[in-house]
């Protein structure tokens, strides 16, 4: 009998069904590689709220690993710097500590001209993955667009390459510079909720909340950014902005903390964005906010604006601002550590002010959860002439959760909290 598989004793019957179990598993092969391929083009994010220590090993390396691995190559941009070579030889350093391949990408507002250099284009395009320093946003803007405000080819290789599926990760400017919908420049809290939002930023007034109404990078897509958040009270300057720039239809507005990270797995479909550190991040929705330009004495309101504090592991689903609390979290309800929430005097307390009031907006709304007697608290601002007090309401559908992070700090999440700003 000749050992040809043509020649052997099978049906045709039996043939039909070899060719096509044998397609099927061509089929199915196609299948995984499609499938492969997708999960390889997942694009993240890693927007850090400033301040990131050198050894906050899961932030760093959680960008490490979105990169690649040991060894992948990654661009440093130092553009938001005022010393953008000395800031490229501490990051270089930096990531190289955690196994990456670090390359500056020489491109600043003194060397505008390099982002249309083909060289400098061509070593972008081989990059698995960009960090972005602090300094100003605004200094990144100007450096890597055109005078037209068109990307340069420098911009429009990094956009080609994180919508192919690498990892971009910013820390303080180098978060918020990346948003589609406006840009903050600068400003505080209370003279934001006091004067509104302002379109260019002038030195005469320094604490006014300014802005880019062009954005930023435009890799942030869901909504507002801000970086410091906590620790600088800037929790009314971003819902202020989100208010006056409705327009933008952006109803999310997320404020990262410092030592703290927005990591956003984006598979193009769907997006969900996990919280990694120290601290935690804000998520304000304002699509039900309802906005008053002057109330009986003549000040700005707002109500109805809702918010959730994530902590470390926390999940959002970036479109709907369903959040999921981490596995090692317990709900809080029925667990109440007091009976009464705090209140504040000081109630966007920063530390740049000098007034020993960090956190208060985070430590009043937790409280609030932690608390059986009460579902209203509130907060005032320090400054007056006038007054602004934030009230917080715990509706009966809010949520909260508790543990102890990995730093082994005791920490609350909560979703769902009425969020109100009127004067005194």
């Amino acid at each position: 009998r000749s050992t040809s598989w043509y020649h052997t004793d099978v049906s045709c019957a039996d043939m039909r069904l070899l060719l096509l179990l044998l397609l099927l598993a061509v089929a199915l092969l196609q299948l995984r590689a499609a499938v492969t391929a997708e999960a390889a083009a997942v694009r993240s994010l890693v927007m850090v709220g400033g301040e990131l220590s050198d050894n906050n090993t899961q932030v760093y390396g959680e960008f490490a690993r979105l990169a690649g691995g040991p060894g992948s190559s990654v661009g440093v941009i130092t553009a938001a710097s005022d010393d953008p070579a000395g800031s490229a030889d501490f990051y270089t350093t930096l990531l190289t500590s955690y196994g990456l391949a670090p390359f500056w990408i020489p491109i600043d507002v003194d060397h505008k001209k390099n982002n249309s250099d083909p060289d400098v284009v061509a070593l972008i395009n081989k990059m698995q993955g960009f960090f972005f320093g602090g300094g100003d946003q605004k200094r990144i803007i100007e450096s890597f667009y055109l005078d037209d405000r068109q990307d340069s080819p420098a911009l429009a290789t990094i956009r080609d390459r994180y919508n192919s599926g690498i990892v971009v990760m910013g820390t303080s400017a180098g978060t918020a510079c990346q948003p589609q919908s406006p840009m903050i420049d600068g400003g505080e809290s209370y003279e934001a909720v006091l004067r509104g939002a302002f379109p260019v930023c002038s030195a005469l007034h320094p604490l006014r909340l300014c802005y880019d109404p062009l954005g930023g990078l435009q890799l942030f897509t869901w909504g507002y950014l801000d970086t410091h958040f906590s620790e600088r009270g800037r929790q009314g300057r971003i819902i202020r902005l989100a208010a006056d720039t409705a327009d933008s239809g952006k109803d999310f507005a997320f404020g990262v903390d410092q030592d703290t990270a927005l990591v956003v797995y984006d598979t193009g479909g769907t997006a969900a964005g996990k919280v990694l550190g120290v601290a935690g991040m804000f998520l304000f929705d304002l699509s039900a906010a309802v906005v008053t330009p002057e109330d009986a004495d003549g000040h700005w309101a707002i109500d109805s604006v809702v918010a959730s504090y994530l902590t470390e592991g926390d999940v959002v689903d970036m479109a709907s601002g369903r959040v999921t609390f981490a596995s090692g979290k317990s709900l809080l309800r029925g667990r109440e550590h007091r009976e009464r929430a705090l209140t504040s005097s000081d109630i966007f307390s920063s530390a740049a002010n000098e007034r020993s009031n960090p956190r208060e907006f985070v430590a009043v709304s937790t409280s609030l959860f932690d608390a059986t007697a009460d579902t209203y608290t509130h907060g005032d601002t320090y400054e007056s002439q006038p007054t602004y007090r934030v009230g917080f309401t715990k509706p009966d559908n809010a949520t909260a959760a508790d543990g102890y992070n990995s730093y082994g700090t005791y920490v609350i999440s909560f979703q769902g909290c009425r969020v109100d700003i009127h004067s005194l």
